[in-house]
């Protein structure tokens, strides 16, 4: 998933300050500041979220953020996928263990080409895992994933301080300062 626009989508992209924005490379509108400045609106890096979810319990199992989506970013989410995430769920002082890994039977993944490289291809073959490319513009093929980043932008996103919410009437009286 595109990094921007789960941003946008949650309002959060609008609290960033400009030197925010420009620092993580995002999407700045007219930015005079720098020497490359051409008049118009451009887009530098493209941050992309790679999820691993599991269809039968519904826990994420792997997550890794990435100026861009590939090969690395592939294999180290097949890493995450088989790593006990346990010390990083204490280490946040989380209220339950995140302590779901192990080597999956099949990996259903987009036809994005972090997933299609060889090297991502032969990490899951010495794995043992059989994988399975899902059909693309038909996102109910991978509805699990979908519906989880659908839950992330509507349950998740509204309850982080700043959350300026889509209109007026959802705000209520929450104050987003």
């Amino acid at each position: 998933m595109d990094v921007s626009t789960l941003l946008e989508s949650t309002n959060i992209y609008g609290m960033l300050s400009d030197d925010e924005k420009r620092q993580l490379g995002l999407y700045i509108k007219g930015d005079e500041k720098d020497p490359r400045y051409k008049g118009k609106a451009r887009r530098r890096d493209r941050w992309t979220l790679t999820a691993a979810i599991c269809c039968a319990t519904r826990c994420i199992v792997g997550m890794v953020l990435s100026r861009s989506a590939n090969s690395e970013t592939a294999v180290q989410l097949l890493q995450m996928i088989t790593t006990n995430k346990g010390a990083w769920a204490d280490a946040v002082g989380a209220l339950t263990p995140w302590d779901m890994h192990g080597t999956p039977e099949l990996i259903v993944f987009d036809g994005g080409s972090a997933f299609k490289s060889m090297r991502f291809r032969m990490a899951a073959e010495d794995l043992g895992v059989m994988w399975q490319m899902a059909m693309n513009g038909v996102p109910e093929n991978r509805g699990t994933i979908e519906r989880a980043f659908g839950s992330f932008r509507s349950d998740f996103a509204p309850r982080l301080s700043g959350h300026t919410f889509s209109s007026i009437m959802e705000k209520g009286d929450a104050d987003p300062e």
